[in-house]
């Protein structure tokens, strides 16, 4: 007796679809009327790069015959970049790096532009959370160590989706050998269900984040996305105009290579850009050559986080255009409330390997706001304890949010004008001798 949008949300037909079934893939989705549950299938080309075409310059692609023949409707690239065969190391030929930059990132970027060509298209990254391990080697696919594990999951929010599936969940292990395909909930033996692994810890703590993070990205418009590296970076026009100056990263440690951290750009109310952050940088691999595990193909999924170490933190830096937050830029995470301010107009933002953080240029105060005039753009985030001098004249000309355990202090002779809604959420507390105005 239920109407048909509350039993079935979505159709999963052809996976992976060879180029012969296109024209079945299309025909079963032009049956199926609009408004009624949609078909969706996953596209993958495991030969990238292989196939030269006959023009000697461009390769097979089959992601892209896919988008051009079938035009499905959502669109479910499912790039998996860990496989036999991978290097974690510069320079060398399938560099993790660089595997990621044309096999995942790429295809996001192609994919998200092909969505955004006609609005009833839908852009569903899946994201590679499983491996096939035969007991002594990885077979066709690997476990993600840790870090890298985090930075795929974290990356499709860079490419504003319009949701994320993992692949996948549950796998078989032989009770004996520890062979099967290795993914966060494992069936062992066919008698106990275990969690005990990596992958599971990961997806635990990730998706919540997603889920949270994404609800928020919906709701603006996106930019683009590029990956920022330690030199000078090519800024594109559009995110320039948004009023950020300059992101590049700085590297502490001696490490092998640096930088690649990406990101996603958006603007939200009042055209305030936000950016989501991944640190790419994730793991190095400690095999040596004398060892028997020296290849990351032979380490077995209890041994990941002996032979991985992930890398040191990086700073992301963003420098934004004078006057373009106000007087006192700063960056703001509504997951955790953790908000970075500014100095001389650049915000620095420390990040984990494999971390990713959602950033939304807010305006905000120092601790001390000494005599003259003082603009907040758009929305205000306060934190801390924070002292308004007296002949201090503050305006915000949005929203103004006074983040739990902060006091804001109004001295005699200052002025605080707000233009749009005051909230001082628990445990933050104004004392004023000053002049305070709601407008």
């Amino acid at each position: 007796s239920l109407p048909y949008g509350d039993i079935i949300s979505l159709i999963y037909c052809i996976d992976e679809p060879y180029q012969t079934q296109l024209d079945s893939f299309t025909r079963i989705q032009d049956l199926i009327e609009p408004g009624l549950p949609p078909v969706m299938t996953a596209s993958y080309d495991i030969n990238y790069k292989q196939f030269l075409m006959s023009n000697g310059k461009d390769y097979w692609d089959m992601v892209d015959l896919v988008r051009n023949t079938a035009k499905p409707r959502f669109f479910m690239p499912d790039m998996y970049p860990v496989r036999p065969g991978i290097s974690y190391t510069y320079g060398e030929n399938r560099f993790i790096q660089d595997l990621i930059d044309h096999q995942v990132l790429r295809v996001y970027r192609e994919s998200k532009q092909y969505t955004l060509s006609q609005s009833d298209r839908k852009f569903y990254p899946v994201v590679q959370s499983f491996g096939k391990w035969d007991g002594k080697y990885w077979q066709s696919w690997m476990q993600p160590a840790r870090a890298t594990l985090r930075a795929l999951m974290y990356l499709p929010l860079c490419y504003a989706p319009d949701g994320i599936f993992n692949f996948y969940l549950t796998g078989v292990v032989n009770e004996k050998t520890g062979a099967g395909d290795i993914c966060p909930i494992s069936s062992v033996g066919g008698k106990t269900i275990s969690t005990d692994n990596l992958l599971w810890e990961v997806n635990k703590e990730v998706n919540p984040q997603l889920s949270f993070y994404g609800k928020l990205l919906k709701q603006m418009k996106w930019l683009g996305a590029y990956t920022v590296m330690t030199g000078k970076n090519a800024t594109p026009t559009n995110i320039l105009e948004s009023g950020i100056k300059d992101i590049t990263v700085r590297t502490e440690d001696k490490s092998d290579y640096d930088g690649y951290i990406e990101c996603g750009f958006y603007t939200g109310t009042n055209n305030a850009v936000s950016m989501f952050a991944v640190n790419r940088r994730t793991d190095r691999f400690t095999g040596l050559q004398a060892d028997k595990m020296r290849y990351p193909d032979q380490v077995s999924p209890s041994m990941y986080d002996e032979r991985y170490v992930q890398y040191p933190p990086q700073t992301l830096i963003v420098e934004f255009a004078k006057g373009a937050m106000g007087s006192f830029p700063a960056l703001y995470n509504p997951l955790n409330d953790n908000l970075w301010l500014s100095e001389k107009n650049a915000v620095e933002i420390q990040l984990k390997a494999g971390d990713g953080q959602l950033l939304q240029a807010v305006g905000s105060l120092p601790a001390k706001v000494t005599n003259g005039n003082y603009l907040v753009k758009n929305k205000g985030i306060l934190r801390g304890n924070i002292s308004v001098e007296k002949k201090a004249i503050v305006y915000c000309d949005g929203d103004l949010v006074l983040l739990p355990g902060t006091v804001l202090t109004l001295k005699k002779g200052s002025r605080l004008i707000v233009s749009g809604k005051l909230t001082v959420m628990e445990g933050a507390k104004i004392n004023s001798q000053g002049d305070l105005e709601l407008n």
